[in-house]
């Protein structure tokens, strides 16, 4: 194994830098998992999967066996404080153990967390429909 695989995180800037370069492409360069159940509906990051956290967590083995060959892989939460960093904790745990087991390839695939979330995401980008989609804003105006 090349190394230890330990999520970090990522800025916004850099994800939205990503998303608009024409040379990378959602789901084949990148993916971004966002683990919301209940406040999806309000808003999300563009070309985003939408896993709520519980339906993740019952099925990390699945998800890494899934996007193991994805180069970086971005989750994130409302903020980014307990769903998000939990989920890309656990993703990252169980990409180690597979591949210490033989049931993946070693990989050199980056697992990251979104700073701030899509709450600090949105703030920054919501005017720009290539990032945001389906946005209520009404509804982040009250959520802190």
């Amino acid at each position: 194994m090349n190394s230890i695989i330990v999520p970090t995180y990522i800025e916004a800037n850099e994800l939205a830098k990503w998303m608009l370069d024409p040379n990378m492409k959602p789901r084949k360069d990148f993916i971004i998992i966002d683990v919301r159940d209940d406040d999806y509906p309000f808003g999300n990051i563009c070309h985003c999967k939408n896993i709520p956290s519980s339906k993740f967590l019952d099925n990390v083995e699945h998800y890494v066996l899934k996007c193991q060959k994805i180069p970086r892989i971005v989750f994130h939460c409302a903020m980014s404080q307990v769903r998000g960093p939990k989920c890309a904790n656990r993703y990252a745990l169980t990409l180690n153990s597979l591949i210490e087991a033989g049931e993946v390839s070693d990989t050199d695939q980056k697992v990251y967390i979104l700073r701030g979330g899509f709450m600090n995401f949105q703030n920054m980008y919501k005017n720009n429909p290539k990032l945001v989609e389906n946005l209520e804003e009404d509804y982040w105006l009250d959520y802190c």
